[in-house]
């Protein structure tokens, strides 16, 4: 696991992830807003992070673009990724990994997803037919909230990461698992488990401390890459 912890105009804390451990910030975010973080090994591994956070929201020609950037403790960036909406829809996410030489890109066009993803082995290519379901994780805090009601009723949100590594998706589905208190906040705990065999038993679940009331924004998440 590792520990993830935002100082943001928004704090919030987040545990592990999802791919890069994005932080969920969204389509909806407001232009301008910039979420900083740092990320552990885990809870009981706090001395020092092993990796700096950043993120920055900007809207550009009735486009929204959220810009993250993954850097060593020194300010080094290792990863870089950028994810476009238009009118809240996902149009674009581009990935740079800088230690390993890997870039690619997922676009969203005309009901369909493409792929382009390239390393050291090549260029492999993809492509799938969109559905609703399907989001990066930077759009996830922002799903919750959207489902709030039928996740809080005790309903499965059901949803599908899209993989540019591997060039497909993945099928997962969010429940509720009761409420408790976080940092002296009510919230209710959510857990997210795999659909596929194969993938449960490499990512067997995420558990999600969201906030009870609105606008419902994640505090906690725990998991495993």
């Amino acid at each position: 696991m590792k520990a993830f912890f935002l100082d943001a105009a928004v704090t919030l804390t987040l545990t592990a992830a999802i791919t890069t451990m994005a932080a969920c910030v969204g389509p909806g975010a407001e232009a301008g807003t910039v979420t900083k973080g740092k990320i552990y090994a885990s809870e009981a591994a706090m001395d020092a992070p092993l990796y700096l956070y950043e993120n920055n929201h900007a809207e550009e020609g009735g486009k929204t673009f959220s810009r993250s950037r993954y850097s060593d403790p020194q300010g080094k960036a290792l990863v870089e990724e950028e994810v476009i909406y238009e009118a809240g829809k996902l149009k674009q996410h581009t990935y740079v990994q800088h230690q390993t030489e890997e870039r690619g890109t997922i676009d969203v066009n005309d009901g369909k997803v493409y792929y382009v993803f390239i390393n050291a082995k090549g260029t492999k290519t993809g492509s799938d037919k969109w559905n609703d379901d399907m989001l990066l994780p930077d759009m996830l805090g922002q799903r919750i909230a959207d489902n709030w009601e039928l996740l809080n009723a005790g309903e499965n949100l059901k949803v599908r990461f899209l993989a540019l590594e591997v060039q497909d998706n993945f099928g997962f589905k969010i429940f509720k698992e009761g409420e408790s208190t976080f940092q002296g906040k009510p919230v209710v705990d959510l857990a997210m488990k795999a659909t596929g065999f194969f993938v449960a038993l490499a990512a067997p679940s995420f558990k999600f401390a969201v906030e009870k009331e609105a606008p419902h924004r994640l505090l906690k998440m725990d998991g495993r890459l």
